[in-house]
């Protein structure tokens, strides 16, 4: 088997496991956060859920890897309060507007002084993933991966249903 589908498959038995033992869905995906981060090289990973009382993403699980786990990206995501119609915020766009974001090239994004995306800048991270969780009334949250080395966008993630480029 080619390395990237043992390591999906090994990401799939990690996930299943964990969705069986852990006492809570926030246990299960802090686990299934740090079988994505270690098997698909994404340091850093941070699980979102949409606050219940102000329809806005509360930070609920971070993975961060040792080099990482003092850098301000991190605290500062872990106090965030992200609007769904926050354009300037990666995760905010891809829940708000219910598709996927990827960043090649965070240092190309014109992020402001002192938001998470400079601050990902900050702590030599490169590029940035972020894409809605859904059921069946819609987006209920997203996950964001960082990168620490400049990522394409998979072929299969490039178009939304219907055809429509993603960016």
């Amino acid at each position: 088997m080619p390395p990237q589908r043992d390591a999906y498959a090994s990401i799939r038995q990690r996930a299943a496991r964990a969705l069986l033992e852990s006492t809570t869905l926030d246990g299960a995906v802090a686990e299934i956060l740090g079988a994505i981060s270690n098997e698909l090289d994404w340091p850093l990973a941070i699980y979102w859920l949409d606050g219940a009382d102000d329809h806005r993403l509360h930070c609920r699980s971070i993975w961060a890897a040792e080099t990482l786990k003092r850098a301000d990206v991190v605290e500062a995501s872990r106090i965030a309060i992200v609007s769904p119609d926050a354009e300037d915020d990666p995760v905010g766009r891809a829940y708000g507007r219910r598709q996927p974001v990827w960043i090649e090239h965070l240092a190309g994004a014109g992020a402001a002084a002192g938001t998470r995306v400079a601050l990902a800048i900050d702590a030599g991270l490169e590029s940035l993933a972020a894409f809605p969780i859904a059921d069946h009334a819609g987006a209920v949250g997203a996950i964001e991966l960082y990168a620490s080395r400049a990522r394409r966008m998979p072929l299969n993630c490039q178009r939304a249903p219907g055809g429509k480029k993603l960016r």
